[in-house]
């Protein structure tokens, strides 16, 4: 029902206004779906972590990020050295605005898998926000060598070479 949705989410961004209307409303469904069958499955066996993470993702999808959350712990949890859930629990924490813990689940991502391309990138993110350049600086350029080529992560070092970073974006 959660891939299901996915599907749907897609294309309710088409063109054709009745398509998208069903399909908004066929994700809202199938997420529904979706969620009840997670917590089935998690009342018959309360430590089953894919259903627990998979939970926490469909809240997530439902923009219910506190609930979300609460799920995505436990796992976390339950599996210590699953590199996912630290990567989707920090990224959960950044859009809630909790940016120290987001560091601390992308620091124990890389700290499990340190090529992980995209817990560097976010960690990168956070240091850069915090105005630590040279962090987010050396974590860019290793993303840069595990990514020889890639025009995005180019850019980004570029910028965070020459120095201009967003002030906006700064925490306090």
């Amino acid at each position: 029902y959660l891939a299901k949705s996915d599907t749907a989410r897609e294309q309710s961004a088409s063109k054709d206004e009745a398509v998208a209307a069903k399909a908004k409303k066929d994700a809202k469904t199938l997420l529904g779906q979706a969620e009840d069958q997670f917590q089935a499955a998690i009342k018959l066996k309360k430590d089953y972590a894919p259903a627990q993470y998979n939970l926490a993702l469909a809240y997530d999808r439902q923009n219910q990020t506190k609930d979300a959350i609460k799920n995505m712990e436990i796992p976390r949890d339950l599996q210590p050295r699953d590199v996912g859930v630290y990567f989707q629990l920090g990224l959960l924490y950044y859009r809630d605005g909790q940016k120290d813990k987001a560091q601390g689940a992308f620091e124990s991502a890389v700290a499990l898998s340190p090529n992980y391309s995209n817990a560097l990138w976010y960690l990168a993110t956070i240091y850069e926000e915090k105005g630590d350049i040279v962090k987010a600086l050396d974590l860019i350029k290793q993303v840069s060598k595990l990514n020889p080529g890639d025009q995005l992560v180019k850019a980004r070092l570029d910028k965070l070479q020459s120095g201009k970073i967003d002030k906006a974006n700064q925490l306090p």
